[in-house]
């Protein structure tokens, strides 16, 4: 009796091993209309939270803060706070991530998890080096933002369809 409990324990632990142990994992399969608004560059991004690279994390962020991309125009009105290397730009009302342009390359590639890298180098815009932005296949999003004579940001939230 003892060796058919002990068997049956036994049994019944592995077949509880076998079960947790198995992927549950399904591919996650980004929204089309995300997908083919990222393609056409009709899309914006939301920050909902931001990082400066020496200051630590400063939490979230209010409401209003984007990147709006079209193909004639891109649109930042993104917060800084972090370290400037020369005086240029200090004494201005404007931050280096608020501006406007129509001279800007992308640079679009499939990540994993099927997830998109967009390599944003806006022109004339002699603050900003580069904005990397990497889209998840569930529409949230990460910008990292490299500038030339200030400390990098980085930002959280997610992309829409631009309307």
């Amino acid at each position: 009796m003892k060796k058919f409990i002990l068997s049956k324990g036994i049994l019944y632990f592995f077949s509880l091993l076998l079960f947790s142990c198995s992927s549950g994992k399904q591919a996650v399969v980004m929204n089309t209309e995300l997908e083919n608004a990222i393609v056409a560059d009709s899309w914006k991004f939301i920050a909902e939270q931001s990082t400066p690279q020496f200051s630590g994390n400063r939490g979230g962020l209010d409401a209003g803060y984007e990147v709006r991309c079209s193909k004639e125009r891109l649109e930042s009105n993104l917060p800084y706070y972090g370290r400037s290397f020369s005086g240029g730009g200090a004494y201005t009302n404007q931050g280096p991530l608020d501006f406007k342009t129509g001279n800007y390359t992308i640079t679009k590639e499939k990540g994993k998890k099927n997830s998109w890298i967009l390599n944003i180098r806006p022109g004339g815009i002699p603050e900003v080096r580069e904005y990397r932005l990497t889209v998840f296949s569930n529409g949230t999003a990460s910008l990292d933002v490299q500038l030339n004579n200030r400390t990098p940001m980085s930002f959280r939230g997610r992309v829409e369809i631009r309307q």
